[in-house]
């Protein structure tokens, strides 16, 4: 039995990453050639002249690529809110609208208007949930909505129900989270000037009924929630001068737990779990806090320290890999894609204020991961098995797949001519 015997022999230095990358299927590196990262870019208005310079546009980064293509553009829409992905569907939250796209075809299939939407989260196979608010864009004043969570069929955007503002949230609403049947709620009454307020909104989907609970007096305006195992986390950005995380369990939401950060602001609140940790961008902050959801401190460390400050942030739900969106809000708009360890894979220009960034997983998965420079001068093979090869026909007994160790430590999951 071999057991990676032979492999470390020839190379010790090699021997543990070839291993580990056996384990996990080609460790966290690995890159699939069919997975696609969605980007929902807000475009400019210009809300001084009135005048739209910039529609909101849906474009996609191609994992096998790293290139940026545009599908759709969406020039009655001044703004853009939201995007989650099902299979090959879409579904935009657009100002005052919702709409369900065909991915593949690059086709808008159904659209309803929707007052105020702001984010939206679907339930099972069922339901488009989305949270609404907002303001009059002629008065300047609160939206005069009659509801403030509303779900639509998925299939044909029909309305299925609301929940009343004496059923529900009598407030605003913005962030939204779906878990364990539950729908959670951010209610920060965000477009009243000072009157920011901080609850959450448990909806039972079992029960079909609907609670609500005061967050810490720090904790006014949540602005985005986040599941960890069986915890529920919100960012609030308070009065804009203090940043709070809250924390409580989906099974009971009666109690929660807060740290606050003195003198910062999450800003437009760039923020995602990153391997059980919450990272958070602050505003005009180089790199990503992390905070330990189970303990609620902060551990001190820092993620991409040397990024600038990101406008939005987005995680490969396999592989780790942080994808940040930035801006100047005017002209431009790109995403970096670096690896869990904090490497660039790639730096795309994308349409501007790459607002939301959601990954479409596909398939077959290729290349690779780099191990660390090899000190040999050429490159080895390896079958799956850890035994050194020739990667030819003449090593008998040996599958097709093939591991090869180039000489920048650099490996390559590759099919040889050995035996099928």
């Amino acid at each position: 039995m071999f057991k990676f015997t032979e492999m470390r022999k020839e190379r010790n230095g090699i021997a543990l990453g070839i291993a580990v990358l056996l384990t996990s299927m080609l460790g966290a590196e690995a890159r699939s050639q069919d997975d696609r990262l969605w980007v929902l870019n807000e475009g400019r208005y210009d809300y001084t002249a009135g005048v739209l310079e910039t529609p909101p546009s849906l474009g996609v980064i191609s994992g096998e690529t790293w290139s940026y293509e545009e599908v759709l553009s969406f020039p009655s829409s001044n703004f853009c809110t939201d995007l989650k992905i099902k299979g090959d569907m879409a579904y935009v939250a657009l100002e005052n609208l919702l709409v369900k796209i065909d991915l593949n075809a690059g086709m808008v299939m159904e659209s309803v208007e929707v007052l105020g939407i702001q984010e939206i989260a679907l339930v099972g196979e069922d339901w488009v949930v989305a949270s609404r608010g907002g303001l009059d864009p002629e008065t300047y004043l609160p939206l005069p909505l009659e509801s403030h969570v509303g779900w639509w069929n998925q299939e044909d955007l029909t309305l299925e129900g609301e929940l009343s503002l004496m059923q529900g949230p009598n407030l605003a609403c913005q962030a939204i989270l779906v878990e364990d049947e539950k729908v959670f709620l951010g209610i920060n009454n965000a477009w009243v000037w000072g009157e920011e307020v901080g609850r959450l909104g448990v909806w039972d989907l079992g029960s079909m009924t609907y609670q609500e609970f005061e967050l810490d007096t720090s904790a006014v305006n949540p602005v985005a929630l986040h599941a960890n195992n069986d915890m529920v986390l919100a960012v609030s950005n308070g009065d804009y001068t203090n940043t709070t995380l809250s924390q409580w369990s989906v099974s009971d939401p009666s109690s929660s737990a807060s740290e606050t950060l003195v003198g910062v602001s999450a800003g437009c609140n760039a923020s995602a779990m990153v391997n059980g940790a919450l990272a958070l961008q602050i505003d005009q902050e180089n790199g990503l806090r992390l905070m330990d959801p189970q303990s609620m401190m902060w551990t001190g460390e820092w993620l991409n320290l040397e990024a600038a400050p990101a406008y939005s942030l987005a995680v490969h739900p396999q592989w780790g890999w942080t994808c940040s969106g930035y801006t100047d809000y005017v002209s431009t708009g790109q995403v970096v894609i670096r690896t869990a360890s904090g490497e660039v894979l790639a730096d795309v220009p994308t349409g501007i204020s790459p607002g939301t960034l959601v990954w479409q997983l596909g398939g077959a998965t290729s290349s690779i991961e780099t191990l660390g420079a090899s000190p040999s001068a050429a490159s080895r093979m390896f079958d799956v098995l850890g035994r050194v090869t020739t990667g030819t026909s003449s090593d008998l007994g040996t599958p097709a797949l093939r591991l090869e160790v180039l000489p920048s430590g650099r490996v390559v999951k590759k099919m040889t001519v050995g035996r099928e």
